[in-house]
């Protein structure tokens, strides 16, 4: 939800129009978590209503704008609350009904009261947890990350609740929802007319995160102008925000990338060229993206942002030589730009050619590069919170992939004076330290900060240092110890009687048992304890893939709670361990053709950490027994190489469209 930031600091200092943006933006996330609490329309409303008119009183005081999502959910919940214990709500605020898109109106209050009223019986039995998902997710229509930003959880944890709700629904609730979609479908006698309000109509409903009722909408018109560049924008970015993102299907990028291929015959866009330039490395196409980066430089002129993408491809393809060539470029022209814009796109670049340096073993570049770009950055006092590149750790990162001494950039940024000595300085400079000092010089003051962030209920603060403070402990190899400090804040959170603390216990909550932490260290004994326990506390989902790992690195057979996991799951929601199962366990059944099947399907997805080291350890994988030196098990392999290149490093570049 980076796109709100703007808005809430305009909001923040008195423009009315852009919190009525706000209200729009989220007025039906708010209404939809408040029924899945208050299970009353009516009532619904009225704590949604209250809720903004609170949230603008009180906006001037939120500290992180990013936050709002969370921010905004807890006020909804106190309304609801407070209904339920039968308090009378506050009177209207007019000036805040006048600037914002209003809420559901009698007709569409009616409609949604209809179709409540068919799925009311059918979600009444479900935990609220799942009961609030189910509601954002089908009846609003948010992404799996929108609603995840709402209620300060991980997008996996939206995930999971909802496939829970899945298995209790089943058919019941999706025939409800594809009976919605088709209710949007246009009508027959299609007109110029109509094919241009049904786009609009698309852009409303992506602008309300209604991605699937928008595609459903578009591939309609796509039937009757399937070359119509503001419909193929509007899919794009369906797609993108709803079955990319919002399910993990980033098998359909490369539909993506021919739609803006084709808008791109017809139009200039700018635009679509940084997006199309996106999709082909998130494919990823390495040897297309360069030649599309090439044509796009040579056509608009270079910058910053395209000549870091075209040397990250470049590296990727294994031109080692064009990609530090084109890095020099970038610097060269960085002596001309503003610091915000050297800032925003400079240590980014480094990042990737960095990372993808190391990974090829071309390490005296990564080496040159880490330095260069901390020479050239080091000394800009805005160095925090620009783009991509936003925390102090990731110098360290940078650093320690390249090999060099963490040592020189913890001094220079614990040195760094800082604005001020607040709670937000001190967890800078214990992420930094936790690169450099041993675990037990700082997990106690982790600790104290956690407590004092609790008992302030700064709980936006707290989430926005919970991979800061995992990153740190991590890098140093620490794995027991960043455990440990994981249970001991989950703990801290348990004890807190707040709503706001329950949501954040389910990030620790994964990461307090560090499976994958011993699975990675290859400490065996230790990982099978911790998926023993994890699979008793939360289910064979929590530690299926940890599971498979271990199988596959030992050569054993996959065990059977995963196996049976699998085979019980909708194909529509695998994910590529899950299509490795299928193929391993079919390579051990002898159906040569469902394992390389299966196997096409797993190796079809990018390659970033930790699945880069998933994938590259499935072919030596020894359970497949003669198989391995089947020509097809090679193909399926080689055939991910020259798609990727020969570099398996992070994928840096996402798409927005």
């Amino acid at each position: 939800m980076e796109e709100i930031v703007p808005l809430i600091h305009r909001a923040q200092v008195g423009d009315s129009e852009a919190y009525g943006v706000i209200v729009s933006r989220f007025q039906d996330m708010a209404y939809g978590y408040a029924y899945a609490i208050l299970n009353d329309f009516h009532l619904a409303q009225d704590a949604a209503q209250e809720a903004f008119i609170e949230a603008y009183q009180c906006l001037p005081t939120l500290r992180e704008a990013f936050a709002f999502p969370a921010w905004l959910k807890r006020i909804v919940y106190k309304h609801c609350d407070r209904l339920t214990r039968g308090k009378a709500c506050a009177a209207p605020l007019e000036s805040v009904a006048e600037m914002a898109s209003p809420l559901p109106g009698p007709a569409e209050a009616a409609e949604q009261h209809e179709l409540a009223g068919r799925v009311r019986d059918a979600i009444r039995e479900l935990p609220q947890e799942q009961r609030v998902v189910t509601t954002l997710f089908y009846i609003d229509g948010y992404s799996h990350q929108d609603i995840a930003d709402f209620l300060a959880v991980p997008a996996t944890t939206v995930k999971s609740r909802l496939h829970r709700s899945r298995s209790r629904l089943r058919e019941r609730m999706i025939d409800m929802v594809e009976e919605e979609l088709k209710a949007n479908a246009l009508p027959v006698d299609f007109t110029q007319e109509t094919v241009e309000q049904a786009v609009a109509r698309a852009g409303e409903l992506n602008k309300d995160s209604r991605y699937d009722q928008a595609e459903q909408l578009l591939r309609d018109v796509l039937t009757q102008a399937p070359r119509h560049p503001g419909a193929l924008k509007e899919m794009n970015r369906a797609l993108m925000h709803g079955r990319v993102y919002g399910q993990g299907r980033f098998e359909m990028l490369p539909e993506l990338a021919e739609q803006g291929r084709i808008i791109l015959q017809t139009s200039d866009d700018e635009y679509v060229h940084h997006e199309l330039a996106r999709t082909l490395l998130a494919i990823p196409a390495m040897p297309e993206a360069v030649a599309f980066l090439e044509e796009w430089i040579a056509k608009k002129g270079p910058n910053l942002e395209r000549l870091g993408m075209l040397a990250w491809a470049k590296g990727c393809v294994a031109d080692y030589e064009a990609a530090e060539s084109l890095w020099r470029d970038e610097l060269a022209l960085a002596e001309h730009a503003e610091p915000d814009e050297i800032l925003r796109h400079v240590p980014f670049v480094a990042y990737t050619l960095v990372d993808c340096f190391a990974a090829a073993g071309e390490l005296p570049r990564a080496q040159r590069v880490a330095r260069q770009a901390w020479e050239r950055c080091r000394d800009l006092a805005a160095a925090r919170g620009q783009g991509w590149f936003s925390e102090d750790t990731d110098w360290m990162m940078i650093f320690r992939t390249a090999e060099l001494d963490v040592q020189e950039v913890a001094r220079f940024l614990l040195a760094h004076p800082q604005s001020d000595a607040g709670p937000k300085a001190r967890a800078e400079s214990l992420c930094v330290r936790g690169w450099v000092d041993a675990p037990e010089a700082i997990v106690a003051e982790w600790l104290d900060w956690v407590r004092e962030r609790i008992e302030a209920r700064e709980w936006s603060m707290l989430r926005s240092f919970r991979y800061s403070i995992a990153r740190g402990l991590y890098a140093p190899g620490e794995w027991r110890a960043h455990c440990d400090l994981a249970q001991a804040i989950w703990e801290l959170l348990g004890q807190a009687d707040a709503q706001e603390a329950e949501d954040q216990r389910s990030y620790w909550d994964c990461r307090r048992d560090g499976l994958w932490a011993a699975v990675l260290a290859k400490d065996w004994a230790a990982a099978e304890e911790m998926a023993g326990r994890v699979m008793r506390e939360r289910g064979i989902q929590a530690c299926g893939s940890g599971l498979v790992y271990m199988a596959v690195m030992r050569g054993l057979p996959t065990p059977p709670e995963v196996v049976k996991y699998v085979e019980e799951k909708d194909t529509d929601s695998y994910d590529l361990y899950d299509w490795y199962v299928v193929a391993r366990e079919a390579a051990a059944d002898g159906d040569e053709a469902k394992a390389f099947a299966a196997l096409r399907k797993a190796v079809s997805y990018w390659t970033n950490s930790p699945y880069g080291c998933a994938t590259d350890n499935w072919e030596k994988d020894l359970y497949w027994g003669k198989l391995r030196d089947h020509p097809e098990f090679k193909c399926a392999f080689d055939e991910r190489r020259r798609r990727i290149g020969p570099v398996y490093g992070h994928l840096h570049y996402f798409p927005g469209w």
